[in-house]
């Protein structure tokens, strides 16, 4: 039997519109989990091999993009980083 395991994709961003975009433009052969908070980056990365970090910059909740960089980079993830900002 020939099983495939689905790459990890994390989606880190706190506006749920973005979040839901985001999930949907992600091709269905990943996996794509979900986080807010640095909490439930923690718990998602736990145990897991993640293939991709896909990280707001500027999230809320006293939270910084930069942050969850680190996280992430500690852990050996790559990670790309995204903004809405314009200027």
């Amino acid at each position: 039997m020939n099983i495939k395991c689905k790459k990890t994709i994390l989606l880190v961003e706190d506006d749920e519109l973005t979040l839901l975009m985001l999930s949907r433009l992600i091709p269905s052969h990943y996996e794509v989990i979900t986080a807010k908070s640095l909490s439930e980056i923690e718990q998602a990365i736990n145990g897991r091999v993640i293939f991709l970090g896909i990280v707001d910059l500027d999230l809320e909740y006293r939270l910084a993009g930069l942050d969850v960089l680190k996280v992430l980079k500690r852990k050996k993830i790559p990670s790309i980083i995204l903004t809405a900002h314009t200027d």
